[in-house]
């Protein structure tokens, strides 16, 4: 553990994640690559306004699971609305600095922290009959070896008409980004990189198979939204405050239509748990 995880307090330990990916140590990364750039304030939008969108979210004080919350952006203003958020990472060092937000915006009180994998924390709050009102689940799916099981999982720890908030790499937006891009050689390769680039998630959900997973249990899809319909595939990405307002603006009111909602680089889906 380290120096400034030992702060934590209240912080409540599982096992690390199984497969070989660990993301202790790149806080910073995502926070300058992910995080600090548009295409990370528009995830941000884009997210916001769709959770927003759950009646019950605006409704009334709910208790939210945020499953690979990284440095908490989406948690910190779920807690920020009145809602009690559990964070949970497999990395320390973000979930340090989620509680660093927390404790600088007072909400300690109605947040806690779980270091560990979806596959270790979720068993673990089911055994303590722990159940959630909504659960996040972004850009996790595609950082797993059994994204099927750990759906299963995600659904047996929500409450009756609970929601899941489930957002993944697409596998038909990577396809059109690299083919736009020009990436011929890796398209043919079946996006086999010779340097893999740590960031990049490397295994894209397809959709279709996706949905089959979610038919097979007691799920309703409120509704699909894409994430970054538009905004991978313009020819300046670095555009000025007031045009990139334009653009998120255009996602938004883009981004459940089809075909747009399909091409995004993510998919995020609404799903409710029937009772």
């Amino acid at each position: 553990m380290t120096s400034d995880s030992k702060k934590l307090g209240n912080i409540k330990h599982g096992n690390t994640i199984t497969n070989d990916t660990s993301f202790d140590q790149s806080s910073k990364k995502f926070k300058k690559n992910i995080y600090g750039t548009t295409k990370g304030k528009l995830r941000l939008a884009v997210l916001k306004r769709d959770l927003m969108d759950i009646p019950e979210f605006a409704a009334k004080p709910l208790r939210i699971l945020d499953i690979g919350c990284g440095q908490g952006q989406l948690g910190v203003w779920c807690a920020s609305l009145g809602h009690e958020v559990v964070f949970s990472d497999v990395s320390e060092d973000m979930l340090t600095e989620a509680y660093r937000t927390c404790t600088e915006q007072g909400l300690l009180n109605s947040c806690s922290f779980v270091a560990g994998s979806l596959q270790t924390i979720l068993p673990q709050l089911q055994k303590d009959h722990q159940a959630f009102d909504i659960i996040l689940c972004h850009a996790v799916f595609e950082w797993l070896d059994e994204p099927k099981k750990a759906l299963n999982l995600l659904v047996d720890t929500l409450t009756d008409n609970g929601h899941l908030s489930l957002m993944y790499y697409n596998q038909i937006g990577k396809a059109l980004a690299n083919i736009l891009y020009g990436n011929f050689e890796y398209v043919n390769a079946e996006y086999k990189a010779r340097n893999t680039v740590f960031l990049n998630p490397q295994n894209p959900i397809n959709s279709n198979e996706l949905m089959a997973w979610i038919s097979e249990l007691p799920l309703n899809c409120l509704f699909k939204t894409g994430v970054r319909c538009f905004h991978d595939y313009t020819r300046d990405r670095n555009l000025p405050s007031e045009r990139f307002d334009e653009l998120v603006n255009i996602e938004l009111s883009h981004n459940r239509q089809e075909p747009f909602a399909s091409i995004g680089r993510y998919t995020h889906l609404v799903l409710r748990k029937n009772e």
